[in-house]
């Protein structure tokens, strides 16, 4: 499955545990086990790991909790629209009526992933997530 390299991290530390895919048909099916990767066409080194589906539904947008929202990454309900937007290319104007699959998985990273971190690559992946959330305006290391 593609994710942003920026929701990489928060995979690795269970906090995104759900995607939302704006699919006509699923593309996935529960029980199966998909590579996570940032390339439709990749090599073995390209996988960050896999995701075992748990779960698949449909759910308007406009029904997200901001429970479900922090699954999604760590965001807020209204910071998950401006990635969504930004993901789909498109506005909230038309995304707020679209009802996309919700799909739960559990996360596994790569053997080539040191799990106990000191791996360049998992820093890597945090900042990235870092400036992003921040870019949406998610700072969740400021404190007021």
């Amino acid at each position: 499955m593609l994710f942003k390299d920026y929701h990489w991290y928060p995979m690795f530390l269970g906090i995104k545990t759900y995607t939302r895919r704006l699919w006509v048909k699923p593309k996935v099916k529960i029980g199966g086990v998909y590579d996570v990767t940032h390339k439709m066409m990749y090599n073995p080194e390209d996988v960050v790991g896999r995701v075992y589906v748990s779960e698949i539904y449909k759910q308007p947008l406009r029904m997200m909790t901001e429970e479900e929202a922090y699954k999604e990454g760590g965001y807020t309900v209204e910071t998950y629209r401006k990635v969504l937007c930004e993901i789909a290319r498109d506005d909230w104007e038309n995304l707020q009526y679209a009802v996309p699959y919700v799909i739960k998985f559990t996360f596994t990273p790569s053997d080539m992933i040191d799990p106990n971190g000191g791996d360049a690559m998992k820093n890597e992946y945090f900042m990235k997530w870092k400036q992003h959330m921040i870019k949406i305006g998610n700072n969740i290391w400021q404190h007021e």
